[in-house]
C-alpha cells in the first residue's frame, strides 16, 4: 500500500505542479463549453430576431378587395406588389429562388365570386403559395401569411356564408382541459437529463482518461522516466495500481467540473435547440440509493476506461501510437452514448452486461427512474469484473521487461 501511494502522489504531484496541464484539464473545459453555447445562442437568438424583423416582399394575384383591406390592417404584411390575371409570374419566381422575394401568392381567376356564388359541386376556389423553403425569410414569409393572414381571413369567409362558424365545430379536443398531462415532474424531468447527460458524462470521461493515462504511461516510456521508476524497490503491481487509481482521481475530477459547465450551459443549450429556459420548473430529486447508485457506476466506469487506456499506452512505444489504439474504442464509447440518446425503450437484460454500453444505459435508466437493483448489480459488477482483468493483463505487461522498454 505504501508503494501505491507514493506513485499516486507521484502521478498527482505532476499534474497539479503542471499550471498549462491543470488550465487545460480543468480551467479551459468550463470556459470552452459555457462560452461555445453561450455564442451558439446568441447568435441562434440573434437569427431568429432576423428574421422576425425583417420585410418580406410578397407577390399577391388576382387579390379580392377584402383581401387587400385586411392586409392594410395587418402589421408586417411586408413589401407587397400587386399583379394582374395576365401579368407573368416567371420574374416573381426567379426572384423567389434567387432570394430576392420571399413569397408569391396566386388567388384563382374570379376568386371573390366564386366564393360567393359557390353552390355544392362546384370547384372550391383555391389559393396557391410559391416559397422558396431553403431560404428562411421565404419559409418565415409563407407561414406567417397561411397562419396569421389567410387563414383568418377563411374563417371570415365562412363566418359570412354560415353565419355561425361554431355550429360547423362538431367537438373541440382539449380547448377547456388545462390538467389534461398526467405526469411524474420529477420522473419527465430524469428522462429529459437521462437522453443527454448519460452520453455527456461518459465521453468526457474516457476523453480525460485517454489524454491523461496515455501521457502518464507511454509519455513516460518516451521521455525514459519509466525505466528508472521500474528498477525502483517499488513492486511493479503497485506501480500500476498507483497509476490507475491516481488517474481515477483526475478523470473524476476532470469529470466533474464538465458537468458541472453543462448544467451551467443547459440555459444556452435549450436556446439552441428552440427557445426557453429548460431548467424553468425543472424538479428532480435522487433518493439516497440512487445516488449510492450513480457514485458506483461513475467510478467503475472510470475503472474501466482507465484500464483500457493504460493497456493499449503499455503496449504503445509513442504516445501517438497509443492514441491510434485508442481510437477505435473512443468511437464505439460515442456511438453507444448516442444509442443511449434516441433510444429511449426498455432494454434487455443481457444489455447490462456488456462493457462500456451498459453504463449508459444504466446512467440513463437511473435518471429516468426505470433503473432496477438487479440491473445496477449486474452493470456493477460486469464493468468492475472487465477492469480487474485489464488491471491484470496490465500488472503482467509491466513484468515484461520486452513490453516496458519498447524491446
Amino acid at each position: 500500500m505504501k508503494g501505491i501511494g507514493y506513485i499516486m502522489k507521484k502521478e498527482l504531484t505532476r499534474v497539479f505542479s503542471d499550471k498549462k496541464l491543470v488550465l487545460s484539464l480543468f480551467v479551459f473545459p468550463v470556459a470552452l463549453i459555457i462560452g461555445m453555447y453561450a455564442l451558439i445562442g446568441n447568435l441562434t437568438a440573434n437569427a431568429e430576431e432576423n428574421v422576425n424583423a425583417h420585410e418580406p416582399a410578397v407577390y399577391i394575384q388576382n387579390s379580392p378587395d377584402d383581401f387587400r383591406e385586411i392586409l392594410e390592417s395587418v402589421k408586417g404584411a411586408g413589401d407587397l406588389k400587386f399583379m394582374d390575371a395576365g401579368d407573368d409570374l416567371e420574374v416573381a419566381k426567379e426572384e423567389i429562388r434567387q432570394g430576392i422575394a420571399e413569397l408569391i401568392i396566386v388567388f384563382d381567376e374570379g376568386f371573390a365570386e366564386a366564393v360567393q356564388d359557390y353552390k355544392t359541386g362546384d370547384a372550391i376556389p383555391q389559393i396557391r403559395t410559391f416559397y422558396n423553403p431553403s431560404e428562411e425569410y421565404s419559409e418565415a414569409a409563407r407561414s406567417f401569411y397561411l397562419n396569421g393572414i389567410i387563414e383568418p381571413y377563411r374563417q371570415t369567409i365562412l363566418a359570412g356564408r354560415i353565419g355561425d362558424v361554431e355550429r360547423i365545430t362538431v367537438f373541440t379536443i382539449d380547448s377547456d382541459n388545462p390538467d389534461m398531462m398526467i405526469q411524474d415532474e420529477e420522473k419527465a424531468t430524469g428522462k429529459m437529463l437521462g437522453s443527454m447527460l448519460p452520453y455527456f458524462i461518459t465521453l468526457i470521461l474516457f476523453a480525460g482518461a485517454m489524454n491523461l493515462g496515455i501521457d502518464a504511461i507511454t509519455g513516460e516510456k518516451e521521455r525514459g522516466t519509466m525505466a528508472s521508476m521500474l528498477i525502483s524497490p517499488i513492486n511493479r503491481s503497485s506501480i500500476v495500481l498507483g497509476k490507475v487509481f491516481s488517474l481515477m482521481i483526475l478523470c473524476g475530477l476532470s469529470a466533474a467540473i464538465y458537468v458541472i459547465s453543462m448544467v451551467l450551459a443547459l440555459p444556452h443549450i435549450s436556446t439552441t435547440f428552440g427557445g426557453g429556459d429548460i431548467l424553468e420548473g425543472m424538479t428532480i430529486r435522487f433518493t439516497p440509493v440512487q445516488i449510492i447508485e450513480m457514485i458506483c457506476i461513475v467510478v467503475v466506469l472510470v475503472f474501466l476506461y482507465v484500464a483500457i487506456i493504460s493497456l493499449a499506452a503499455v503496449f504503445a512505444k509513442t504516445v501517438k501510437e497509443g492514441t491510434a489504439y485508442v481510437t477505435p474504442i473512443y468511437i464505439f464509447v460515442l456511438g453507444a452514448g448516442m444509442v443511449t440518446m434516441f433510444n429511449q425503450g426498455d432494454s434487455a437484460l443481457y444489455y447490462y452486461m456488456i462493457p462500456l454500453y451498459n453504463s449508459s444505459i444504466a446512467l440513463r435508466d437511473l435518471f429516468a427512474r426505470d433503473l432496477s437493483l438487479l440491473e445496477f448489480a449486474i452493470t456493477f459488477i460486469s464493468t468492475l469484473a472487465a477492469g480487474g482483468i485489464l488491471t491484470a493483463v496490465i500488472v503482467k505487461a509491466f513484468n515484461s521487461e520486452k513490453v516496458m522498454m519498447n524491446a
